[in-house]
């Protein structure tokens, strides 16, 4: 989205007065010098403890501080830059890395920190997207070709381990799918797409809840990455998800407003979002909820063009799967109020724009 409208800009100004509110006499600051000051004070304590827990040495932490502190510099002090600059920028440094251990926390580091600064570079101008280099899809690209092999099956355990559900037997089949493709190192890559496959068509019998849909298809979309056959599978794993994902009930408009603001202190009080994104988060969904009641049913452009940048607000922030999808959830139910089709923003949003590119031009081919 390249071109907001004056109305569009008006409602950003609004949001960010809501946020910021009391930080200057006129509520009018420059927030972004704050932002690169927190990203600063991030890089300074998760190096920390990724070496005080043992994922990086002595010189592994030095190296990293020093690179990651001079981007932030570098993105701080340069103004303009096309998106092929910053992904310039973002692969030279982690080409530095090449000695670096991956590990899913160093991972969650390295992403945190470039999406904030992506963030804070936004903030300078809500008139327009900033260049992004797509840095999101080509870090997460990164991160599963370097990520150790055993700290992809230890990552798979933990979803299962934090998988709930009455059935145990549930967990029992997981778990034995992820000890055959674990320990069977001369399996072939379409052996494991099979066993993947069956695995997620009997759970497709089973007629269960959304929660329970949404934690299986992410913990065998993590199996498949650890057998290598993560791109094969995606088609097949998303065809799960849109097969057995029920449709919610229609909820009211304070029924929403609770459930969003529950959730939202539910994940801060977890640790999941720290409290600036807690703030941003439900200034920004309360505010589309309030646009989505006042808004006449005539006026759907307005709706779209504003859910559309609501959701452009929330894409850099760092959500974990689970989170992101709570959101598409509630953008949904707020569309459903008036009746508009957003659901190829909120694809989009969720999957990724080149993702979504892929399965329409593998629908376009199927015609």
């Amino acid at each position: 989205m390249k071109i907001f409208y004056i109305v569009l800009i008006v409602f950003a100004a609004f949001i960010l007065a809501v946020v910021f509110i009391g930080r200057s006499a006129l509520g009018q600051m420059d927030f972004s010098d704050e932002m690169f000051g927190n990203v600063r004070k991030y890089i300074s304590e998760e190096l920390v403890n990724l070496k005080n827990n043992g994922e990086i040495d002595e010189d592994q932490y030095k190296l990293m501080t020093n690179k990651l502190m001079a981007d932030v510099d570098f993105f701080e002090q340069t103004k303009e830059l096309s998106d092929q600059q910053v992904r310039d920028r973002v692969e030279v440094t982690l080409a530095e890395f090449e000695n670096v251990t991956v590990t899913e926390n160093v991972y969650m580091v390295v992403n945190r920190v470039y999406q904030d600064i992506i963030m804070a570079r936004q903030m300078r101008d809500l008139t327009r997207t900033v260049p992004h280099g797509d840095v999101g899809a080509y870090l997460l690209a990164w991160f599963e070709k370097r990520q150790p092999r055993q700290n992809k099956f230890d990552a798979v355990r933990q979803r299962l381990s934090n998988f709930e559900i009455e059935n145990k037997e549930f967990k029992r089949e997981i778990s034995e799918d992820v000890n055959w493709i674990e320990k069977d190192t001369t399996l072939t890559k379409s052996q494991i797409e099979k066993r993947i496959e069956r695995a997620l068509n009997h759970f497709s019998e089973k007629n269960l809840p959304n929660d329970a849909i949404m934690q299986i298809g992410n913990i065998y979309h993590a199996l498949a990455n650890a057998g290598g056959v993560g791109k094969e599978m995606n088609d097949f794993i998303n065809r799960f998800y849109e097969k057995n994902m029920k449709q919610p009930d229609s909820l009211t408009y304070p029924e929403m407003k609770t459930t969003i603001e529950n959730r939202l202190t539910a994940i801060l009080h977890a640790g999941l979002i720290d409290k600036s994104d807690y703030d941003l988060m439900k200034n920004v969904m309360l505010k589309d909820l309030q646009m989505i009641e006042n808004t006449p049913l005539s006026d759907s452009l307005t709706i779209v063009k504003n859910l559309k940048y609501g959701l452009e607000m929330l894409s850099r922030l760092r959500l974990d799967t689970e989170d992101r999808e709570f959101v598409t959830e509630m953008y949904y139910a707020m569309s459903q109020q008036k009746g508009v089709n957003i659901a190829d923003i909120l694809n989009e949003w969720l999957y990724g724009k080149e993702m979504m590119e892929k399965v329409r031009e593998k629908e376009y081919n199927m015609e």
